[in-house]
């Protein structure tokens, strides 16, 4: 799977901005509503971290930042204060080692589960950053969400559009039927990303759709709903590519489609999406909907674009990169 990057900068300690004007001017007939607030920056890792080289997935533990870090192949985690507090792994295939970091997700129990497409593995950490499992996988998997009694969901590349369950052991227990909006689509266009509450309840949100989807992960009940844009699934075009001497039709994502949604943060009644680029402007939009029922719950605007979300304590956790990187804790402060 291509990785994406953003190139983004963010500046200034106390982050605010009024909304109205802006969001009239870019967003048409079709406006969201936006939450007039000004933002807080509370605490976070600071671009002159020499901690901090190229992170590309973001977590929150309480009131502790974590990244994976692809420029050491290591994750790390920060306190409010930017002072590194443990740091876990290498490159390598061994033992505490990464070779291909697909996805990081925290769960409830405030541990850390590290999908390794390279190893076939996954690797779960403590709060304290010590390595509490290694789970050995029979194929490779690109998304993880840990669920109840140490089980996970996960999906595998290639293989299928949505989820399969998995026993603690790595073994596939069974397939998730596939949502009725998927069925047909390849696997590059259902690709997405996820994040999960203190419930276990994680959100799903499709990066070429204006879809999401709420996903129970103690009983697999699953809800399907529409994001603000209401956007159909971006075509994928199929193109000849030759591998080892051999040609084969392969598919690719429509270069002219637009990201929809980049990131999900979670909370205890909200998902957080972050918007790419069907609406202006990009990566700083971020669209609140309820768990409940899935409905729009108006929007936020980010003081700068952003490549990653998460919810911790201290507030809306916000990965920043151009092409130096930061992360920002961010608290709302509401107008006047």
């Amino acid at each position: 799977m291509t990785r994406l990057r953003w190139h983004i900068r963010i500046r200034g300690a106390v982050l605010g901005l009024s909304l109205l004007a802006l969001a009239a001017a870019t967003l048409g007939a079709q406006a969201r509503r936006f939450h007039e607030v000004s933002w807080r920056r509370v605490g976070g890792v600071p671009a002159d971290s020499p901690d901090l080289l190229d992170p590309i997935y973001l977590a929150a533990l309480d009131s502790l930042v974590v990244v994976y870090d692809l420029g050491d192949f290591s994750v790390k985690a920060f306190g409010l204060d930017g002072a590194l507090q443990w740091r876990f792994g290498r490159r390598g295939k061994g033992p505490g080692e990464f070779e291909s970091v697909t996805d990081m997700q925290a769960d409830p129990r405030g541990r850390l589960w590290l999908a390794d497409a390279g190893t076939a593995r996954i690797t779960v950490l403590s709060r304290a950053g010590k390595p509490e499992r290694l789970i050995p996988l029979d194929n490779t998997v690109w998304n993880v969400l840990p669920a109840r009694a140490d089980s996970f969901f996960a999906k595998q590349p290639l293989r299928t559009p949505w989820l399969d369950v998995f026993a603690p052991n790595g073994q596939r227990a069974r397939h998730l039927p596939v949502p009725g909006p998927l069925l047909g689509l390849d696997y590059n266009q259902a690709v997405y990303s996820a994040g999960l509450n203190g419930s276990y309840t994680a959100v799903i949100a499709l990066r070429w759709a204006s879809m999401f989807f709420v996903l129970e992960l103690a009983n697999g009940e699953l809800r399907q709903y529409e994001g603000f844009d209401r956007l159909p699934p971006a075509r994928a075009v199929a193109e000849r590519i030759t591998i080892r001497g051999k040609t084969v039709v392969g598919h690719r994502i429509d270069p002219k489609a637009r990201a929809i949604y980049e990131s999900v943060a979670v909370d205890g009644r909200h998902a957080y999406l972050l918007i790419g680029g069907a609406a202006a402007p990009a990566r700083r939009i971020v669209d609140r909907h309820r768990l409940l029922d899935g409905g729009y719950a108006g929007s936020l605007l980010l003081p700068a674009p952003a490549a990653g979300l998460a919810w911790g304590a201290a507030g809306l956790v916000v990965l920043v990169t151009d092409p130096v990187p930061r992360v920002d804790v961010l608290q709302q402060v509401a107008a006047p």
